[in-house]
């Protein structure tokens, strides 16, 4: 069962990386590739969406607790509460 389903993945896998650059313009540089260059390219680029996608996540999360850090030290520091 799960071998079939893994063939009819690859199989839709092969039948997009073959037919997507005729069918949307924004994958026309890869027209005239192979799959194989096709699939490699698509996986490069959605790696690399991915790492740097976390990665700006994750230093803006470190920025937001840092200020938030800082902001409850100096509210803390300054005996504002009563």
């Amino acid at each position: 069962m799960a071998i079939e389903k893994y063939a009819h993945l690859a199989g839709v896998t092969y039948a997009l990386t073959t037919l997507l650059p005729f069918l949307h313009s924004d994958f026309s540089e890869w027209q005239f590739q192979s799959p194989q260059e096709t699939k490699y390219s698509f996986g490069e680029k959605l790696l690399h969406e991915l790492i740097m996608g976390n990665l700006l996540k994750t230093l803006q999360l470190d920025k937001n607790t840092k200020a938030i850090s800082a902001l409850v030290k100096y509210l803390s520091s300054k005996d504002i509460a009563s």
